[in-house]
């Protein structure tokens, strides 16, 4: 498991019933991943309250401390105890918050620099804003703008935007009140990144 709460791999936690669920979703798919794969009970309590902010820590840490001894290492007991705390977040499971996106934005700005990275964050993104704009939360072009945030602060050692943007305006040339699209950024910046799958 990653160790830093603050690098752009762990899960972003932000303490509302959209985003407590997608929480547990990403970090039982962590638990999977690792090597060795996390399976005890009492590891997976640790680590869903180690990614958390302070303030969420100490709220879950005290009601892992009132559950009975006997079922402390308990992980879906834990879950369901927590999930109680969040109305609206048991029936809702694959709900989200604009804020998802917004903290999802800041988590991955200045940390993209291999094509890897870009995906991980892609797939996140996608879905989280898909989900808003089909429930009319966002617009096309507030997803387009959110995700330009991120690509605008790609590597500036290594003039990744402006190679972007110069494509961008040879391939796909657009009046300037028609944004280019998710497809062709996406497209876009995959060329800039080339074959960086990993960090070097």
């Amino acid at each position: 498991m990653h160790m830093g709460r603050v690098s752009p791999s762990p899960p972003c936690f932000s303490p509302t019933p959209f985003s407590v669920t997608h929480h547990f979703v990403a970090l039982e798919k962590l638990f999977g991943l690792c090597e060795p794969v996390v399976t005890g009970g009492g590891d997976k309590i640790d680590w869903a309250c180690f990614y958390t902010d302070d303030d969420t820590y100490k709220l879950w840490a005290q009601i892992h401390n009132g559950m009975d001894n006997a079922n402390k290492n308990l992980y879906e007991d834990f879950k369901t105890k927590i999930l109680k705390y969040y109305p609206g977040a048991v029936n809702n499971k694959h709900w989200y918050a604009t804020w998802d996106l917004d903290n999802l934005v800041h988590k991955w700005q200045c940390c993209i620099k291999t094509k890897g990275e870009f995906t991980e964050f892609y797939q996140d993104f996608y879905s989280i804003s898909t989900w808003l704009i089909k429930h009319n939360w966002i617009s096309v072009l507030n997803q387009q703008k959110a995700l330009l945030c991120v690509l605008k602060f790609l590597p500036t050692e290594s003039c990744i935007w402006d190679k972007m943007l110069n494509r961008l305006e040879q391939k796909y040339n657009r009046a300037v009140d028609k944004p280019w699209t998710m497809a062709e950024l996406k497209e876009t910046v995959e060329w800039a990144l080339g074959n960086t799958m990993t960090k070097v």
